[in-house]
């Protein structure tokens, strides 16, 4: 099949994606590809909020390392942070996306 392009000169293939979107999907998905989020997405998930600390501690994590990975939660969209003093608390972002995300067993 050969997709030609429109009297305008774009491509069938464009109308069909939305460019933010995509972007969207794709930070959401790797934050899901590593091991280490979903543990953090799963312990947030059943304790609601925790420090750094607390996530370092529970998964024997360095903090750089933690702080990185909550990094790309957050920027896709998965977590929250709250900052209490000189400590921040993370927290599920979209409890509807987790419980949805669980039913499909990827959590």
């Amino acid at each position: 099949m050969v997709l030609e392009k429109s009297e305008h000169g774009s491509s069938p293939v464009s109308s069909v994606f939305n460019d933010q979107s995509i972007g969207e999907k794709s930070r959401l998905f790797k934050a899901l590809a590593s091991e280490a989020r979903l543990k953090i997405l799963m312990l947030l998930n059943v304790r609601g909020e925790m420090c750094v600390c607390e996530l370092t501690s529970a998964l024997g994590l360095t903090q750089p390392t933690a702080s990185h990975h909550l990094g790309i939660l957050k920027n896709a969209g998965l977590v929250r942070e709250r900052k209490s003093g000189k400590r921040v608390y993370y927290g599920i972002a979209d409890v509807r996306l987790i419980e949805d995300m669980r039913r499909l067993s990827l959590l």
